[in-house]
């Protein structure tokens, strides 16, 4: 396929799981024979041609599993999913190829497979490193499986990303120290760090008046200290809940926040393509019966939406909003428009005005969501 100065992601959405974490919302399934997932690969794949006609002018860039497992599914499925995808796309031969995967779910031997079929960048769900916080969050694996897991990550992949929380029931500030310590000690070159959320429906926030969970104050503390000693490690706070070494950045989560271009499959998935955002339905048997696919919802975004979006999403960034850019795009000036809100985040060192951009400090990240509201 020819290529194009237009660039897209995809991200193919694995809705298996051995359990369901107690905190989790996300659309995944906990029983299955081995049968499913030949047809779940199927109908992502006729989802997958059914798509490709749109996107012939493009040039896919990054490319995501996520779940769910993915490495629940035999590796030879995912190998037909992601052939489908270079069949299918003008994929670049440069491309970031990234699969999700948890202690307990991925061997040596998988690694290497994953590795000879394309994959070249794994995100394991660490969470924590310490086992009675892994038993309150509902994970299946230890932390010695955790460690062991990274280590034979760091073996086969070129990029290896970790995820951990804070705010876990009965953490302390001392025990998440100990934990993303010995993450770093595994060598992982990114990091994700989420603040839990207790999300209604699971089984977490039906127990929340009985958790002991972190007061406000410790897990501000938690995220500074983290950023603290990331920063020392010589890891850059790229995005609010992301550090990365130089170059190391993940390409394709960068798609959502510079809110470009991308095409989701499978159920659940959603995408951003041609100013239209779209989803699918969450039911896993009209997915797997399905020849034509259609959009559960449908939005098409309109200049103050598109605005909107660019703001919050830039602002999850170091980069920040570069203001020349925002003229650009909206032919309005951010600064002037917003002067009144922003000063004050300035003058209380949330906010910075440097070199044509507009963006976060660390303590502001933490408060985003407020200040969004605030300019907004």
């Amino acid at each position: 396929m020819m290529t194009s100065n237009r660039t897209l992601g995809i991200y193919v959405h694995i809705p298996f799981c051995l359990c369901k974490c107690l905190y989790c919302d996300f659309c995944s399934y906990t029983e299955q024979d081995g049968g499913v997932h030949s047809e779940y690969a199927d109908a992502v794949i006729r989802e997958i041609r059914q798509y490709a006609e749109r996107a012939r002018d493009y040039t896919v860039t990054s490319v995501y599993f996520g779940g769910g497992t993915p490495t629940l599914m035999p590796t030879t499925e995912l190998s037909r999913i992601l052939s489908a995808i270079g069949q299918s796309f003008a994929l670049s031969p440069a491309a970031e190829i990234t699969l999700e995967a948890n202690p307990k779910t991925v061997d040596a031997e998988q690694m290497t497979a994953l590795r000879q079929i394309g994959f070249n960048r794994i995100s394991i769900g660490v969470q924590s490193l310490c086992n009675s916080e892994l038993l309150a969050l509902g994970r299946l694996h230890t932390a010695e499986e955790a460690i062991e897991t990274l280590t034979l990550a760091m073996r086969h992949f070129p990029r290896v990303s970790a995820d951990l929380m804070y705010g876990i029931p009965e953490q302390t500030a001392e025990s998440f120290e100990r934990t993303l310590l010995r993450t770093l000690d595994t060598g992982v070159t990114h990091l994700s760090l989420y603040g839990l959320i207790l999300e209604e429906g699971t089984p977490l926030y039906q127990r929340r008046t009985h958790l002991t969970l972190p007061d406000e104050e410790t897990e501000y503390a938690m995220y500074l200290r983290a950023a603290e000693i990331l920063s020392a490690r010589g890891f850059s706070h790229y995005e609010i809940s992301n550090y990365a070494k130089r170059g190391k950045e993940c390409q394709h989560n960068l798609r959502y926040w510079r809110a470009q271009e991308y095409m989701g499959f499978g159920i659940a998935a959603h995408s951003y393509f041609g100013g239209v955002r779209y989803g699918n339905g969450q039911d896993l048997s009209t997915y797997l019966k399905s020849e034509i696919f259609a959009p559960k919802v449908s939005e098409t975004l309109s200049d103050a939406d598109l605005r909107f979006e660019y703001i919050m999403l830039a602002l999850r960034l170091a980069e920040g909003i570069e203001e020349l850019d925002h003229r650009r795009r909206f032919d309005t000036d951010f600064w002037q428009t917003h002067r009144a809100s922003l000063q004050k985040y300035v003058e209380g060192g949330y906010l910075k005005r440097e070199n044509g951009r507009v963006f976060l400090s660390d303590a502001g990240m933490y408060i985003e969501n407020a200040i969004l509201a605030d300019i907004l």
